[in-house]
């Protein structure tokens, strides 16, 4: 009959959620999660919190969730292919407000990667990827573009050659790497 948040074993959820493809439920949870679970002002989350504004109990696991969340909308390893997600679950109002994105040395089985999104202009957004100088590169290269509402991508170039579109949304840059590290992708949008 409770309704409590657990701090630490939620991330399972928002996990699966992003698997899914369920990008604005994920979104949501991270919201919810970080008001409810948090003390305010602090990133400080207890282990079970009640949804009533009430105290936690204090639980060192439980303040990895809102950082590995933030992490896996920016960089995100698909534990069950050899898949590698960059952007995949950015809030469309972040790219609206028209600001870089960026992190910098995230950790994959396939080294540190790097990502930042940027907008050139009202109608370009540039995505720029760092894999690890040396290990194994993954399968494929997801870059997506989750574009203001209204707005849609209209093409991709990958490394000024023309990209294919896909992934579960028809958002992202599909890109196997084949031995190249650093890709600058170039949205144009409708």
């Amino acid at each position: 009959g409770a309704r409590s948040i657990l701090g630490f074993i939620s991330y399972g959820y928002a996990q699966m959620l992003l698997r899914l493809g369920r990008i604005e439920e994920y979104i949501l949870f991270l919201y919810a999660h970080r008001y409810h679970d948090h003390t305010r002002g602090s990133w400080t989350a207890g282990e079970v919190s009640g949804i009533d504004g009430g105290g936690a109990i204090f639980c060192i696991p439980a303040q990895q969730t809102i950082p590995l969340l933030v992490r896996w909308m920016l960089v995100f390893e698909d534990p069950d292919k050899d898949e590698l997600y960059c952007g995949r679950a950015i809030p469309r109002d972040w790219i609206a407000a028209g600001k870089a994105i960026a992190i910098e040395k995230a950790p994959t089985r396939h080294g540190l990667v790097g990502y930042r999104l940027e907008p050139r202009d009202g109608s370009t957004l540039v995505a720029t990827v760092s894999l690890a100088p040396s290990g194994k590169l993954p399968k494929q290269l997801y870059v997506s573009f989750r574009v203001p509402a209204g707005k849609s991508v209209a093409s991709v170039t990958v490394n000024g050659k023309p990209g294919t579109l896909g992934g579960q949304h028809n958002d992202a840059a599909v890109i196997a790497p084949n031995g190249v590290r650093h890709f600058e992708v170039v949205a144009k949008l409708a």
